[in-house]
């Protein structure tokens, strides 16, 4: 794997540049100078980017153990170019007379992203069209993008940029029932266990807990989708033109960062943030339904369908308040209860149980569709 940015990484922000832009963008020093590579560093500012290159080994073995077995292993290194965003957002350093610390700035000089995975399963028949998989796994991830340290500007103000210095790692099983058509009817079911943990969900954690007056990631944590329990299974029917094919997921909840919020009598409040990712939302579940039937007018052929997604209508909380753990329950709502009157009740364009109602918040709901499809 061969990349270049392209573009010019910063190499020294001095004060004196606060306020204002960057006298001259890399942009325009590199129009100008492009067959001239030693003055674009020309103001000390700028270092052109270096070409990044990786190799990728993968090695993948899969040994019969009967005629109905297969053992099977693989073993590979993936690169991952950090998104464009971390790469360009905001490269002109344009920085202002106010504030004290600046960023996150994006940085063109990037390492790639690396994963090392590990797998190892069994592939066996257990019946007539019948088979089980199980596959155990480990991924160890490095070099993932993150807001690296403070860098001093002098007068108690710093800037900030992406580094490549955060660790995850996720391992696992994935067991899987699969039956091939017949008899008119298929069915595959997955359970998969996985543990996910690192040391930030996305990069812009650590500049955040800066700003909250946080401490920053001093431990592996569960990340922000590790879900240690999910089943999915589908099971297709079909006889004589009539179909249908019913898909459910199950998945135990996602981890959440707990608050406990404190009020005084002063009205001053206190905020106590727990160990990020420490508490699991709950467990959210979801079945889907296909029917059709085949029909045939003249020389066209299609069919007539129906799809209900969420059948059950099944309200899963996707976000949930940090105090309660739970999509439609807030302490902040009973406090702001609390101090409201009728004389300011009537200045807000919505009451408050509108504030605090997050219908984005939840898995969308039942929803009906019919169609005809044609091809000819």
């Amino acid at each position: 794997m061969l990349f270049r940015s392209n573009w010019g990484a910063i190499s020294y922000i001095d004060e004196d540049s606060l306020g204002n832009p960057v006298s001259h963008t890399y942009a325009e020093y590199y129009d100008r100078f492009n067959d001239q590579p030693d003055l674009v560093n020309k103001n000390g500012w700028w270092k052109k980017t270096t070409i990044k290159s990786q190799l990728s080994p993968r090695l993948a073995v899969a040994y019969p153990i009967s005629d109905k077995g297969v053992i099977h292993f693989a073993y590979g290194y993936f690169f991952k170019i950090p998104d464009f965003s971390l790469l360009y957002n905001n490269t002109e350093y344009k920085l202002t007379e106010t504030g004290t610390n600046f960023g996150v700035f994006g940085n063109p000089d990037l390492e790639p992203e690396t994963t090392i995975s590990y797998e190892l399963g069994l592939r066996q028949e257990v019946g007539f069209n019948t088979k089980l998989e199980i596959t155990g796994f480990y991924r160890d991830a490095r070099n993932y993008v993150s807001s690296g340290i403070p860098i001093d500007l002098g007068d108690s103000k710093s800037y900030y940029t992406y580094v490549n210095k955060d660790y995850s790692n996720s391992r696992g099983f994935i067991l899987t029932f699969y039956k091939q058509f017949s008899h008119n009817l298929s069915w595959q079911l997955d359970y998969t266990y996985q543990i996910a943990e690192g040391s930030n969900s996305n990069p812009n954690e650590e500049f955040g807990a800066v700003l909250a007056g946080n401490e920053p990631t001093r431990s592996i944590i569960p990340l922000e989708w590790d879900q240690r329990h999910n089943i999915n299974g589908s099971v297709f029917w079909g006889y004589n033109g009539w179909g249908a094919n019913t898909i459910f997921q199950y998945g135990n909840g996602y981890p959440y960062t707990p608050v406990i919020t404190n009020y005084e009598q002063q009205g001053a409040v206190l905020s106590n943030v727990l160990l990020r990712n420490s508490r699991r939302k709950l467990s959210n579940f979801r079945i889907d339904i296909k029917l059709f039937k085949q029909i045939q007018l003249g020389s066209l052929s299609g069919k007539f369908y129906i799809n209900i997604y969420n059948l059950l209508d099944r309200r899963n909380e996707i976000n949930v308040y940090g105090d309660s753990g739970r999509a439609n329950e807030t302490i902040e709502k009973a406090r702001a209860e609390s101090i409201s009157s009728d004389e300011i009740e009537p200045l807000r364009p919505n009451t408050i149980g509108d504030f605090f109602n997050r219908p984005d918040w939840y898995d969308e709901p039942r929803e009906i569709q019919f169609g005809l499809q044609f091809a000819w």
